[in-house]
């Protein structure tokens, strides 16, 4: 969990949930997590000390150090081999790769690299990606 902190100078002393709700800044999903507040306490405490702009600088640093860091996400429908139905996952678009995430873990499924697209169409319904399958020893 990332929080920016909104203090002037984060103290150790200063208990988290007496100044700022630590509810206002975590998505609907984490919300209702009874084990998100323990968490984010245990994070807080670690940023003690911390001037305002080097929290903001550790907090750059880790955003950018995530895996979904500069990735477009599109809310796609995609055929389940053997079955009539869809399943609703995301579509991640970033410079140098395509990745698959599930809908309700945020998990990244798969990743594939540019250079293994073989072609792409799109229509005003469909978004069609055929890859290249490379052996094991290729890829």
């Amino acid at each position: 969990v990332i929080l920016l902190p909104k203090l002037s100078v984060l103290l150790p002393s200063v208990c988290l949930t007496h100044i700022l709700s630590i509810y206002t800044f975590l998505p609907l999903e984490y919300q209702k997590s009874r084990f998100m507040k323990p968490r984010v306490l245990v994070d807080y405490s670690k940023l003690s000390g911390l001037t305002p702009m080097n929290a903001k600088i550790r907090y750059v640093k880790l955003f950018r150090s995530l895996k979904t860091y500069g990735v477009s996400f599109f809310h796609v429908k995609e055929k389940v081999r053997g079955k009539r139905q869809l399943t609703s996952l995301w579509l991640g678009v970033a410079r140098e790769s395509i990745m698959r995430m599930d809908m309700k873990t945020k998990e990244v499924l798969e990743t594939w690299p540019i250079k293994t697209i073989r072609r792409w169409a799109v229509s005003p319904t469909t978004f069609t990606l055929v890859r290249l399958y490379l052996n094991r020893d290729n890829s």
